[in-house]
């Protein structure tokens, strides 16, 4: 008589509180690690006939699941987030076309994007790679802390400014030119995404080893996070490690101690001028004083609704004529609104804006948000999600390969680290 019993992969998966479902191996992981390494150094790396390393890497990943892992490919592209993802891209698609001299590059650039997160859902299958990941956000804020600190910090510690209108011509001054060549804004998040990682793994770890450990890595991704004086990189890494502090327990042991380290390092190793432009209760000018065009920005989209809130006005006419005649035009150039809800209203109207809260509602669902006790990923992917979703509200470039990353491990997490319902293989064995 035969009998159906777990395979050894099934019982791992039952020890390991994960589904059965074939394991990722070291290729997948490096590519996976790489992948999000070097997401923030692209522009320091030559394109190769003009695509650059980031996208390269996600080629390779395409590669590798079109050839290997075809059948979890499939099931992937088959999650609701991603159905809900290339709904989104088709009605724009659809929306661009009737406008006048259609531009469809954005819209191009989104479909890579989510095909980008249907291929980190592909390969990141386990507690493993999902720590593989987690590592990579970390070493990533860690290598870009260590640039700014040597390339920046002296000069910001030496200068003085007594408000935000001198600290940001500080700014100016000392990071305008940063060796990165990306937006100090994007700087500030990205190092924050390692602050996060280092605060879920420092809070809820197992190993004593590994906590020490993040620790310092955290307090110097802070610090770097800091010296690009960015307020909105300032309040995302805030609000994503007081969310983690939340879920884990605000005045659990390990959590005050962590979060009296990272006041203690912001107050003594962050240049002061930094605090002048990024403190929230700061005095404040005028807006066209302190040179900040947010406001600006927002008045714009509220002004114009009329105009774009059924069909949008297309890519080309929004960075074109219609651009022009708004306060979205500047000294020549047409701005974005700074916010992704808003920008994809401008673009395609209504029906995309509804689609986009559609996709994060679904996101928002998928996140496995707490499971007693506390375990280390989630808290980091927690983390993670929010800094995103918070990004989001400060920038307009759709089509960030951040998001890609983000919806691909959340994906991840449903189908196959944390599902709602486990699937276990079986093999017939002799009795």
């Amino acid at each position: 008589m035969e009998v159906a019993l777990p395979s050894d992969d099934a019982l791992d998966a039952i020890r390991n509180d994960t589904p059965f479902v074939q394991r990722t191996n070291w290729v997948e992981n490096a590519l996976l690690a790489l992948t999000i390494f070097i997401l923030p150094f692209q522009p320091l790396i030559p394109s190769i006939r003009g695509i650059s390393a980031g996208f390269l890497t996600f080629l390779c990943l395409a590669a590798w699941c079109a050839a290997f892992r075809p059948r979890i490919l499939g099931s992937v592209f088959r999650q609701p987030i991603f159905i809900v993802g290339f709904l989104f891209v088709l009605v724009a698609f659809a929306v661009e076309t009737i406008h006048g001299d259609p531009a469809y590059h954005v819209v191009a650039r989104i479909f890579m994007m989510m095909t980008g997160g249907v291929l980190i859902a592909t390969v990141c299958r386990d507690r493993q790679s999902m720590g593989v990941a987690m590592a990579s956000f970390l070493l990533a804020g860690v290598a870009l802390s260590i640039v700014m600190i040597f390339t920046s910090y002296g000069a910001l510690d030496a200068g003085t400014a007594s408000g935000f209108k001198e600290s940001s011509q500080l700014r100016t001054e000392t990071l305008g030119d940063n060796p990165l060549e990306a937006d100090l804004n994007a700087i500030s998040f990205m190092i924050g995404q390692g602050v996060v990682v280092a605060v879920g793994l420092g809070l809820a770890a197992k190993s004593r080893t590994l906590r020490f450990a993040v620790l310092p890595l955290g307090l110097l991704c802070l610090v770097g996070c800091l010296l690009p004086m960015s307020r909105g990189g300032f309040v995302i890494v805030a609000v994503s490690c007081a969310t983690i502090a939340c879920v884990y327990g605000v005045v659990r042991f390990q959590t005050l101690i962590l979060g009296a380290a990272l006041v203690a390092a912001a107050y003594l190793l962050v240049p002061e001028a930094v605090f002048a432009r990024v403190n929230p209760f700061a005095e404040r000018s005028t807006a066209e004083e302190k040179g900040d065009r947010r406001p600006v920005l927002m008045r714009a989209v509220i002004e114009n609704l009329p105009d774009y809130i059924v069909t949008g006005v297309g890519v080309r006419n929004y960075f074109g004529r219609w651009g022009r005649t708004t306060d979205f035009f500047k000294r020549g150039t047409v701005s974005g609104s700074h916010n992704i809800f808003s920008q994809v209203t401008l673009y395609w109207g209504a029906a995309a804006l509804l689609l986009v809260v559609a996709l994060v509602g679904l996101s928002v669902f998928a996140i496995p948000w707490r499971a007693p006790p506390p375990d280390p990923l989630r808290l980091c992917l927690l983390g993670i999600a929010l800094s995103v979703f918070l990004h989001a509200l400060l920038v307009h470039t759709v089509e960030g390969k951040e998001f890609s990353l983000v919806l691909g491990l959340i994906v991840a997490a449903r189908m196959w680290i944390w599902p709602p319902a486990r699937r276990f293989e079986t093999q017939q064995v002799p009795v």
